[in-house]
């Protein structure tokens, strides 16, 4: 054998080998190894293609809850006492109002604390005027006081010391005639029963609630405190009998 012969072979055979692997190679393909499996408890991560879009909650707005709105006006509520418990106290007060005797009146006066005899006077409108200034409303419906037109009054000269004692316009024309009729208009008239004064106030009758209020028999000559004195008791006639008058019924038929 020739010395070169096995080198020939061998190189024959690689030739094959090659062409075989390429040949095989080319005609065969190669398959893909299968996934493996994922293990239990593994976690799977998408895509975000893939993730699962969630509605968003809405986050409840918070709004603080509307306050209840406060009036500017006050509950009715005047610096007055005799106004504690009237609810239509503001009705009453700003009624229209005549000077006399009213169907309203009453009420007016109930609600003042005043005498309630139905008569819109001198006492009643000055009570009604404080009221009414006190809570800062308008006195636009608070009638005027009449001026007096009675020809030859009696006693005139006596009026402006009632009207400074109280009295109400209208009762001047009949206090005028009782002051006549008790002292003829004399001041200091005493009488020889103990009446004194003006309106000729009994002492017997009222002496425990004069002396009382510190007034003595002369006081009583002095024309005002005599008026005032004679208008507490018109006043108590007037709520007791329902005739402020009555208490001069023995100069007259005045009720």
């Amino acid at each position: 054998m020739s010395p070169n012969k096995p080198v020939r072979v061998l190189t024959i055979l690689v030739i094959f080998a090659v062409f075989t692997a390429l040949f095989t190679s080319s005609s065969d393909p190669v398959e893909e190894p299968e996934p493996l499996p994922l293990p239990i408890g593994e976690v799977v991560v998408t895509t975000p293609e893939e993730a699962v879009v969630t509605e968003t909650t809405a986050i409840p707005v918070i709004t603080e809850p509307a306050q209840e709105e406060i009036s500017s006006e006050p509950d009715y509520l005047l610096p007055h006492p005799h106004l504690m418990g009237f609810q239509d106290a503001a009705e009453v007060l700003l009624r229209e109002y005549a000077w006399g005797s009213g169907d309203t009146v009453s009420e007016l006066q109930e609600l003042l604390g005043v005498t309630v005899d139905g008569n819109y006077g001198g006492q009643t409108h000055q009570a009604h005027l404080e009221v009414l200034e006190q809570a800062g409303w308008s006195t636009e419906n608070v009638p005027v006081a009449p001026v007096a037109t009675t020809p030859n009054p009696k006693c005139g000269q006596w009026w402006d010391t009632a009207r400074a004692a109280g009295w109400p316009e209208d009762r001047l024309p009949k206090l005028g005639r009782i002051m006549f009729a008790e002292s003829g208009c004399t001041h200091d008239v005493i009488s020889r029963t103990n009446d004194f004064g003006l309106t000729q106030i009994n002492w017997a009758a009222h002496g425990d609630r004069l002396r009382a209020a510190g007034i003595t028999r002369d006081m009583l000559l002095d024309p005002y405190i005599n008026l005032v004195q004679a208008k507490w008791i018109a006043d108590y006639a007037a709520k007791n009998y329902g005739c402020w008058s009555q208490p001069w019924y023995m100069s007259g038929s005045w009720c």
